[in-house]
């Protein structure tokens, strides 16, 4: 026999059927209806079919994607149950159309209530009535031009300078399933976000009684107000704003209550501490009680500690060093720049609190003698000192409050106690690795190429989609494995196993499945899949899928009349 051609079909059949189960390309056709030139297959399974390059290859560039179609063309054809399919209805400028498609805010919001809906009910995600949203706000950034989505803002990104686009994203626990997000300039404040998202979860999931979580940013009384009155829950930490100093300091005064040990699950060690008050909470709508949860975590205590004495050391350092009499360095003329330049410091470090400075002026007189027609004087020098010492009793006071944090819910305490309020926004890190798969990982979003505003929101969008099926395949398959571990996933090392894989773990076995184009003596074509392996069979059946996904690809012969020689 003769091999004509040699596809991989790696995870595509998986991933295929994973996107098939929730009937996405209807709910595309359905809401999203191309000019008239459009040609080729339909717009839902380009979207299917680029979803599929975006989980298997962990890219986003328009530019790539044609080749790789071209690369794997019939096995496409056949999962999508596509034979008119051709790499040149996934060129760039193609895709480019998709994506002004995805970018118009009322077509896609329509849509996304209709599909997330299905979905969530597909993967019965909603059986559980205490179901936990978490809120928060991820950034983009491109080298551009600031225009109108992009905006020079407060970024956390190394590339502080650079343009960005914030979306604030809304999550499902325990999946963390992108649910719903509000894409807007990248100099946009936070607060203003949170009650848009939670409007758009509301319509999705259509319960009240959800417990939202964010940090302190969305801790606004309009947002928690908002919340409260639509009879939903909310937990977040309280910014200084909403709790200042002098009220955390009365709660600690006044406590009446134990505290409350937060133990590590798997250590057993105490991780914080904490106790209950209740605050009344008014609006234009009514009054209610609050529970206001201050904790006293043992780490972050430890993390302000050393930063308050870092500050310290540096301060004192720095002090030191401007009146140090050196060559090439500038000393104070006068008391008023030595004062000036010491209270300078003191502010840059934020320790005038701590640090009770004194500064000394010595003034030293020399005879200069007459010298060439010039009589004699007496020259006189200013030279500055300065001693610090600590103040013991601020410093320890101000050490006394550090690590609090008060955390506010309108809970109750039968779905909410207090530790489970704090060990619940210490989960705080899954909505942060929603976004480190985007940004990062399996979408790899930064930096983003494209130039047109719409196509970054339909790109933004189109990943937040892919990142559905990824958090669904991870969910399922821990979910089927109940705590057993599986091995032959970590590159390199088969040995070790995982009790929660992720991902592109379970996909990586994958990448080495071939499909072969045979022409026999008598010129007839066959279609041969190597054998899938143990561990490849498992996260078939983990994902309760069937072999037959892949053994099926031997149909393929049916559209095999523009198959060419390699």
């Amino acid at each position: 026999m003769q091999a004509y051609k040699v596809e991989r079909p790696d995870d595509l059949p998986l991933l295929s059927k994973i996107l098939e189960s929730s009937d996405l390309c209807q709910h595309l056709d359905n809401h999203f209806h191309p000019h008239g030139n459009w040609d080729g297959i339909s717009f839902g399974k380009v979207v299917s079919g680029w979803l599929l390059y975006i989980l298997s290859v962990s890219d986003h560039r328009l530019s790539y994607v044609e080749d790789w179609v071209s690369g794997r063309i019939h096995t496409l054809q056949h999962i999508l149950s596509e034979p008119d399919l051709q790499s040149s209805h996934f060129a760039d400028d193609h895709l480019g159309v998709v994506l002004d498609h995805l970018g118009d805010d009322s077509t896609w919001d329509a849509f996304e209530k209709d599909y997330t809906k299905e979905f969530i009910e597909v993967y019965d995600l909603a059986s559980d009535v205490d179901l936990t949203v978490r809120l928060d706000a991820f950034i983009g950034q491109g080298y551009r031009k600031e225009g109108a989505l992009f905006k020079v803002g407060h970024s956390k990104q190394r590339r502080k300078g650079l343009p960005q686009v914030k979306t604030m994203a809304a999550s499902l626990d325990p999946l963390s399933l992108p649910l719903a997000s509000e894409i807007v300039s990248g100099n946009q404040a936070d607060d203003v976000l949170y009650v848009p998202v939670v409007k758009k979860v509301q319509s999705q999931l259509g319960k009240k009684g959800l417990l939202y979580v964010f940090d302190c940013k969305g801790g606004s009384l309009e947002t928690r107000s908002y919340l409260k009155w639509s009879g939903n829950w909310y937990l977040c930490p309280l910014s200084k704003v909403q709790c200042n100093d002098n009220q955390l300091k009365k709660y600690l005064k006044n406590r009446d209550s134990d505290l409350v040990k937060i133990k590590d699950e798997a250590t057993g060690n105490v991780i914080a501490k904490a106790f209950e008050v209740y605050e009344k909470v008014s609006d234009e709508s009514g009054t209610w009680r609050e529970r206001r949860i201050i904790v006293r975590s043992d780490s972050y205590v430890k993390s302000e500690t050393k930063k308050i004495d870092t500050k310290l050391s540096k301060a004192q350092q720095a002090l030191q060093k401007t009146f140090e009499r050196k060559s090439g360095r500038k000393h104070p003329k006068t008391m008023e720049e030595a004062l000036k330049k010491a209270s300078s410091i003191l502010e840059k470090y934020g320790v005038s609190n701590f640090l009770d400075c004194t500064i000394t002026e010595t003034v030293t007189e020399r005879q200069i003698a007459s010298y060439k027609g010039k009589s004699g004087r007496i020259e006189v020098k200013k030279s500055y000192q300065i001693t610090c010492q600590i103040k013991e009793e601020e410093l320890k006071e101000y050490k006394h409050f550090l690590g609090w944090r008060v955390y506010a819910t309108n809970a109750k305490k039968k779905r909410l106690n207090t530790i489970q309020a704090v060990e619940c926004y210490r989960a705080e890190y899954k909505i942060e690795h929603v976004f480190n798969k985007l940004l990062n990982k399996v979408t790899t979003l930064i930096p983003i190429y494209l130039q047109k505003d719409d196509r970054v929101k339909g790109l933004i969008r189109l990943l937040l989609l892919a990142l559905k099926f990824d958090s669904i395949i991870q969910h399922q398959v821990r979910k089927n494995l109940d705590g057993k571990a599986i091995k032959v996933l970590y590159p390199g090392n088969p040995g070790r196993s995982t009790k929660k894989p992720t991902t592109q773990l379970l996909l990586y076995p994958f990448r080495d499945i071939s499909l072969i184009f045979l022409k026999n003596e008598q010129g007839e074509l066959l279609v041969q899949v190597l054998p899938l392996t143990d561990v490849q069979k498992t996260v078939i059946q983990l994902l309760g899928c069937k072999n037959t996904i892949y053994e099926d690809l031997k149909n393929i012969s049916i559209f095999d009349s523009h198959i060419v020689e390699t």
